[in-house]
């Protein structure tokens, strides 16, 4: 999905199909599919699409950001520099309220710290921020950096480790 809502212009070597019952690999023309179980409580932001006369489901812009964040496409900045670029030009209450109902917390910390700046209103981000979880958790900034060293940031919950 990356790819189809122009987050980056590198082609998937394979097609993964997220859904909530089972995982499976399955290679048909050449092309390998993924089939890939997720939780119930990460399925949604979905749409259907006409290509070619089939109608397809895929996960919208906004939830495409989320998956983003929690999974990003290279580097920790790559990430950041797509989530930046993307911030103005999506629903900015549909991908907070994403963020919100998004069951795994340092995403929501780690989006909310990169965004804090980047133009969107001030009551969604204190939206983000009043919805981190644990105050006494800390996750870090960068998955990519191994390091728990550096400044924290109390209000979102995250150790900078830049």
């Amino acid at each position: 999905m990356y790819n189809y809502w122009g987050f980056t212009q590198q082609v998937p070597q394979k097609v993964y199909v997220l859904n909530t019952k089972k995982s499976k690999t399955r290679v048909i023309a050449d092309t390998e599919y993924k089939a890939v179980k997720i939780l119930k409580e990460k399925y949604y932001g979905i749409k259907k699409i006409n290509i070619e006369g089939e109608e397809i489901i895929i996960s919208d812009r906004e939830r495409t950001l989320v998956d983003l964040v929690d999974n990003p496409p290279g580097s920790f900045n790559i990430m950041r520099k797509i989530l930046i670029a993307n911030i103005n030009k999506i629903n900015s209450e549909k991908f907070v309220d994403y963020l919100v109902k998004y069951p795994v917390k340092a995403v929501l910390k780690r989006a909310g710290y990169i965004i804090e700046n980047a133009g969107m209103e001030k009551k969604l981000i204190n939206r983000l921020r009043n919805n981190t979880g644990n105050e006494n958790t800390y996750v870090v900034l960068n998955r990519e950096n191994k390091s728990r060293k550096g400044k924290l940031s109390r209000e979102w919950g995250l150790i900078i480790n830049e």
